[in-house]
């Protein structure tokens, strides 16, 4: 597998253009950590799933991939197979329903600081969908568990914007997680709904009785 990798020319100058990307967002690191790792993230899943590179270099393709990234980079963190594998998974999760992105769950427009971030939802050359920078404003390791343990993009983007507003860590995530608070909100919204609606059909059965 390593020789007829090696010896391949479309994989070489893709990880060429990886090593060129992770140099770039190194420099770019002691900004802003978080979204410009994301951003590389959601790139390198996106390149797996267009290149199909596990159909065109076989299943050992990651591996190999790992290996290269991090001779390259001695030290870096991040390239294991398994971090690979969720990077994949980050843009396919996210790809999947693009109009949940659009619809307003989160705001598209968010503050960092003094600054007004927009949040373009768009699609790329070749038809690879943008980073939306509002996957931005969430740690990589909340991210591996919003597209690991949610259903949906609409279940994750609610737990991201409890993550956002309410400042939460891994830990308390998980335990949130655990405890299904998406499902539970639903019902209880739905629940609400409900009594707020047999409510109003009780007034209004009552009503007629009011002018005696």
């Amino acid at each position: 597998m390593d020789n007829v990798l090696a010896l391949d020319n479309n994989y070489k100058h893709w990880v060429h253009d990886l090593k060129s990307r992770i140099r770039e967002s190194q420099i770019k690191a002691s900004v802003r950590v978080n979204s410009t790792m994301l951003e590389l993230y959601w790139g390198i899943g996106a390149d797996i799933v267009a290149r199909q590179a596990e159909s065109a270099w076989g299943n050992g393709v990651l591996q190999q991939l790992s290996r290269d990234i991090r001779e390259e980079f001695l030290g870096a963190k991040g390239f294991s197979v398994t971090n690979l594998k969720y990077m994949k998974m980050f843009y396919l999760f996210y790809e999947k329903d693009v109009d949940s992105l659009r619809q307003g769950f989160l705001p598209l427009r968010h503050q960092v600081g003094d600054q007004m971030i927009e949040t373009p939802i768009s699609h790329q050359a070749g038809d690879q969908l943008a980073f939306p920078a509002i996957l931005g404003t969430v740690p990589w390791r909340h991210h591996v568990e919003l597209i690991s343990r949610c259903k949906t993009v609409k279940e994750a983007l609610f737990y991201m914007r409890e993550i956002v507003e309410n400042g939460w860590s891994r830990a308390m995530l998980l335990n949130f997680l655990d405890t299904a608070l998406y499902e539970r909100k639903g019902r209880e919204l739905l629940s609400n709904l409900v009594y707020g609606f047999r409510l109003r059909s009780c007034r209004i059965g009552l009503s007629p009785e009011s002018h005696l």
